[in-house]
């Protein structure tokens, strides 16, 4: 009888010591992911490829001509995802829950537009109140859509702003440009900044909710110069 119960304390032990190994054993995994491009006009561009994809700002991949990336054995967590590629768009997908495991996790629906290539070559800025008249030329084109963003800070972008507004010009040949735009919420020092935007991100096909700066962020613009204190 007390040979079973030798026997039997040893068994459990040996599980035990078992458990106790397992604790340390780490569950890792493999994210796949897919990026498109598209052309000013959202049409699909077939070469997807150099995409950088930037995981918790540490880990880094880039996509193949498919728009296919990978990061392999993974352990478990909550990740950032950032998407660059210069020329095009950025987009940005937070808390990404993933538990690891032999089936990799998927990320899809990550778009990226071309930006546009109107270049500003002169300006003239004059204020009136709490609104601002912009001027100047630039290349020739026959439509362009306009966003200016403000702030108080001197960082001021598509990323950092109070406020915005937008306009738009279609369908002739032109070099010039001349605007009015309002600002709002803001009383002591105003900075402006001016963004070209893609046909096919006008309407915000492309935006995305930055959680760290808490504000929509349209990336499918060309900033057309640096920030001009206005106020």
């Amino acid at each position: 009888m007390k040979r079973y119960i030798v026997v039997a304390g040893i068994g459990v032990l040996g599980f035990l010591a078992a458990c106790k190994e397992d604790e340390h054993i780490k569950i890792t995994g493999d994210i796949v992911g897919f990026v498109k491009l598209f052309d000013e006009y959202g049409v699909e561009l077939a070469d997807k490829s150099n995409v950088t994809v930037l995981l918790n700002q540490t880990g880094t991949a880039t996509t193949d001509k498919s728009g296919r990336f990978e990061f392999l054995n993974l352990e478990p967590g909550t990740f950032k995802f950032e998407f660059q590629k210069e020329g095009f768009s950025s987009t940005k997908t937070y808390n990404f829950i993933f538990v690891g495991g032999s089936k990799p996790a998927v990320i899809y629906n990550i778009n990226l537009i071309t930006l546009p290539k109107i270049e500003v070559k002169s300006k003239d800025v004059s204020v009136s109140g709490n609104l601002v008249t912009i001027s100047g030329t630039m290349t020739q084109v026959n439509r362009y859509y306009f966003r200016y963003y403000f702030s108080d800070k001197p960082d001021v972008s598509n990323e950092n702003y109070v406020s915005e507004s937008a306009t738009s010009f279609c369908c002739s040949d032109v070099s010039q440009f001349q605007h009015q735009a309002s600002f709002y919420a803001l009383t002591s020092s105003v900075y402006m900044v001016a963004y070209a935007i893609s046909p096919a991100g006008v309407e915000g096909a492309y935006d995305y909710y930055d959680l760290e700066k808490g504000v929509t962020v349209n990336p499918a613009g060309k900033k057309l110069f640096e920030p001009v204190k206005i106020k």
